[in-house]
């Protein structure tokens, strides 16, 4: 697309950083997904909080998830006119 808008590649770069989850932090990234909103849990907010912090918190000693997530972005410039 930047090359149809007249643009040349100049770089790219890729890295991964580490985030840290908590459970707390993990329930709430759930609710705001399109997979399980609030309305869907309703009265049952609190059993889930409940059942899924005794499930994790068998994986974990310190209430903490760790997830490498990898980021890129793309330079491009337009080239100097003769």
């Amino acid at each position: 697309m930047l090359s149809r808008a007249g643009f040349e590649p100049a770089g790219r770069h890729a890295f991964s950083v580490e985030h840290q989850w908590t459970i707390r932090e993990l329930a709430g990234h759930i609710r705001s997904t399109s997979f399980l909103p609030p309305p869907v849990l309703a009265d049952h907010a609190a059993a889930f909080d409940a059942d899924l912090t005794a499930e994790l918190s068998r994986h974990t000693a310190d209430d903490r998830f760790t997830e490498t997530v990898g980021f890129a972005y793309e330079l491009a410039r337009k080239p100097a006119r003769a």
